[in-house]
């Protein structure tokens, strides 16, 4: 195995899936080897029925293998939380901050395949994976104690199409999802004498995708500042996404203004 591959392969190894915005920017593989961004992800959504919410702050690389071609890896943090909702459960679930990372893999494929299109139109398809956990200890009445751990595990893989005008680029598509992951749980009596523990596996497939919009705006430096919705029909389970980054290794033969 060849040092590339070698390169590669170990980007990938951390990779094996969510949330994580899909362009910022869409120029990456095209004009630059390399594509480093600063994400904030508010994610909102329904598992199995019950409202989820998670911030998360990750660190993304892009490596563009081809003008067609790159992939990434990403690290950072993130927490879960479950909103207080009867009838579904009374006490909310406020978890902890921990380490979470993901990678994934976008070709570019639409622009060199159907020549008749404007050269700045492109499209795309990008799978991703991500992986988090998050703890809280839950009190129950005064009764008992829990102390509950999320482990989740999100695999995405999305269609989308960029247009480029003058300094920004527009982009737009769906996304679907699947989620899977086990809960944890341990019960404590008020002076925390255990009681008894277990684990639950769970999974919750998006049987119809998001759309996904957004738009990269292009800065002095070949910075780039990048706003990404995933909106849905309920305003509470709208995702968002604010992301900064920093372009480096201009490949040899492409200008860019």
């Amino acid at each position: 195995m060849n040092k590339r591959a070698l390169i590669g392969l170990l980007i990938l190894l951390p990779s094996l899936l969510f949330g994580y915005a899909i362009g910022g920017p869409t120029v990456g593989a095209r004009q630059y080897k390399f594509v480093s961004s600063l994400m904030y992800t508010r994610e909102a959504r329904d598992l199995s029925g019950l409202r989820i919410n998670s911030n998360r702050v990750l660190w993304r690389l892009n490596w563009g293998i081809t003008d067609f071609l790159e992939i990434y890896g990403m690290i950072g943090g993130s927490d879960i939380n479950f909103p207080s909702n009867e009838p579904f459960y009374i006490t909310g679930y406020n978890g902890s901050w921990e380490m979470a990372f993901g990678g994934g893999v976008r070709l570019y494929y639409l622009d060199w395949r159907i020549a008749q299109l404007p050269r700045n139109f492109r499209s795309f398809v990008h799978l991703f994976i991500f992986a988090h956990s998050s703890v809280d200890t839950l009190i129950e009445a005064g009764v008992r104690n829990w102390r509950v751990k999320y482990r989740m595990q999100e695999l995405g893989l999305s269609a989308y199409w960029s247009y480029n005008w003058q300094r920004l680029i527009f982009y737009g598509g769906g996304e679907w999802t699947y989620i899977s992951g086990r809960v944890y749980w341990e019960a404590y009596t008020t002076d925390y004498e255990p009681l008894y523990k277990s684990n639950a596996y769970f999974s919750d497939p998006t049987f119809w995708p998001r759309p996904v919009l957004g738009v990269d705006i292009r800065l002095p430096k070949n910075l780039y500042l990048s706003f990404e919705l995933r909106p849905w029909f309920n305003k509470k389970n709208t995702t968002f996404t604010i992301s900064f980054s920093q372009t480096g290794g201009l490949r040899e033969g492409l200008k860019v203004d």
